[in-house]
């Protein structure tokens, strides 16, 4: 239902069953495989690109598809204690906003995004400055990364980020999982892999990418996702204990 945000708003939702005492525990993300549908549907809209994809270079002309999937267990403090046990991270704020803008196109001033960064931001009772990084949606295609890098020149400035879609592919409705899931990795780590693939920046924002394996400090991240649609997710995660 939430295309490319899926495996995002999945998470948020199954963090918000726990919080309200639906369950203690509970499995979400996303997977996905390509079908002949799917890849020849974008390749209709021509938003592929033949070489390896470049998130947020200026000379970016589309994204690479891929298939996958990616899953957190989520628990509450009561299933942690019972077996003593310590979370390798903490979801601590989810936002989810639809832009209603075009069927495919993201709001070029990300102001569905923006709101979802704001929603998701103010239930984990963070700003901008408390921010390790954030783990971008960065697709490679001209009109989702132009909207994220007016994001995070404007209201995100110094907050080191990067996409990984240059390694896995887009994995459309996995990513929101994959991508969580690597964003906890990276807390853990202290560090962010670099944006592969880019080299040139757009002159249209001024945030610059990780352009190398970098170390950052903090405690929190953000994961995000944009969708067809419109649709957004947010995902706040707290370095863990372990």
């Amino acid at each position: 239902v939430n295309a490319c945000s899926s495996g995002t708003v999945a998470i948020g939702e199954a963090a918000q069953w726990i919080r309200q005492g639906y369950c203690d525990v509970a499995i979400a993300g996303g997977a996905d495989m390509l079908c002949r549908v799917v890849y020849n549907g974008f390749i209709v809209m021509k938003i592929t690109d033949d070489r390896p994809c470049r998130p947020f270079d200026r000379d970016r002309r589309g994204l690479n598809l891929g298939e996958g999937a990616g899953l957190l267990l989520l628990e509450s403090d009561t299933s942690l204690r019972a077996r003593n046990a310590a979370p390798r991270a903490r979801l601590c704020g989810y936002g989810n906003t639809c832009d209603a803008y075009h069927p495919s196109a993201p709001h070029p001033d990300a102001t569905g995004l923006a709101a979802a960064f704001d929603i998701a931001m103010r239930e984990a009772g963070i700003t901008a400055g408390d921010l390790a990084f954030i783990n971008a949606h960065g697709t490679g295609t001209p009109e989702n990364d132009a909207a994220e890098g007016h994001l995070f020149s404007t209201r995100f400035r110094g907050v080191p980020f990067c996409s990984t879609k240059g390694y896995t592919g887009h994995t459309l409705g996995a990513a929101g999982g994959i991508e969580a899931a690597i964003t906890v990795a990276c807390l853990e780590a202290g560090r962010i892999p670099a944006n592969v693939g880019w080299e040139t920046p757009d002159p249209a924002w001024e945030a610059v990418p990780a352009m190398e394996t970098m170390e950052v400090a903090g405690r929190y991240a953000i994961s995000d996702s944009a969708a067809f649609g419109g649709n957004n997710g947010v995902l706040v995660f707290e370095k863990g204990s372990r």
